[in-house]
């Protein structure tokens, strides 16, 4: 994993809008430093998931960085129109443009480990079949970090003695 190490201490400009950049526009993390935050919580929640199922060393560092970098192409706009505002897009297809360094590095090196991080890093259309169980400690981490900061958010200005709050038509509980 070396690669991915090498390339994110390496390139400042990536590193700075990946730091700064919110996750979303309108939904979680959506705040300076979100993305960020978003990302180390995926990467934490995969690591750790990952450990506790018995998957292999490699796989649980495949996670890792997965979770780490699953979504960095959400900066892809930012870095290539110098523009600091996040603009929804592919950002799955951008992972990919932004990572190209490190996965071909890491490519010529261990193959396999590639095809891994590959599936890991890629957008999942409707009725995928995952080839990797590790695919779903990923995806379960993603949604886990994202709907929690959600729900925190909808939360946040209102008093402890609220058990639930309406948005949209669905309707989120809390205890407190």
């Amino acid at each position: 994993m070396q690669p991915f190490i090498d390339f994110i201490l390496t390139k400042q400009s990536i590193l700075q809008k990946f730091i700064q950049a919110p996750a979303s526009l309108n939904h979680h993390h959506s705040y300076t430093h979100g993305l960020f935050e978003h990302s180390i919580e995926v990467a934490e929640i995969a690591f750790n998931n990952a450990k506790h199922l018995n998957h292999s060393s490699i796989e649980c560092q495949a996670a890792l960085v997965a979770g780490l970098f699953h979504d960095i192409g959400k900066i892809f706009v930012m870095l290539h129109q110098a523009n600091d505002r996040y603009i929804p897009g592919p950002h799955e297809g951008y992972n990919f443009a932004i990572l190209a360094e490190p996965l071909a590095k890491l490519g010529s090196r261990n193959r396999q480990l590639l095809e891994l991080l590959s599936s890991l890093l890629a957008a999942k259309p409707s009725g995928y079949k995952a080839r990797y169980a590790i695919e779903h400690i990923v995806q379960q981490a993603d949604r886990c970090s994202s709907e929690s900061a959600f729900i925190h958010a909808k939360f946040q200005e209102l008093p402890d003695y609220y058990h639930f709050c309406k948005v949209g038509d669905k309707v989120l509980k809390r205890m407190s």
